[in-house]
């Protein structure tokens, strides 16, 4: 199934960028990569990325200058689709993730809110 990655928000002397990743751990052989892309150009990764996290992706100017580097990103999974927003140098959580911490966060603050007032309640 594999995945896609876009950028997004790229400065404006952005003219190319490149994405890849380790496809076994963080032994970088072999490397899964995406070649030189165009800003508006999406990859689409055909494998599963088997929950990577050690995303790259950096981006040139005309002059071939590296304009940003970032590393050690992810983890990637499969079927899904991501943006890299380049003015905060995040890539969003996956749906997936969101479905596992939404309700500890919840449940987190409920507790913070329920201890307390069930401490004052047996004094």
């Amino acid at each position: 199934m594999g995945f896609t990655l876009g950028i997004t928000n790229a400065p404006a002397e952005v003219v190319l960028w490149n994405a890849n990743f380790a496809e076994k751990s963080f032994d970088y052989d072999p490397i899964a990569d995406s070649g030189w892309l165009e800003v508006d150009e999406v990859w689409e990764y055909p494998s599963d990325p088997l929950g990577c996290i050690t995303l790259r992706i950096l981006a040139l100017d005309a002059e071939n200058n590296i304009v940003f580097d970032v590393g050690n990103l992810g983890p990637i999974n499969d079927g899904e689709e991501y943006i890299f927003d380049c003015s905060t140098g995040v890539l969003p959580i996956t749906q997936d993730w969101m479905g596992i911490i939404a309700p500890i966060l919840i449940l987190g603050l409920m507790a913070g809110l329920l201890l307390p007032m069930m401490k004052k309640g047996f004094k």
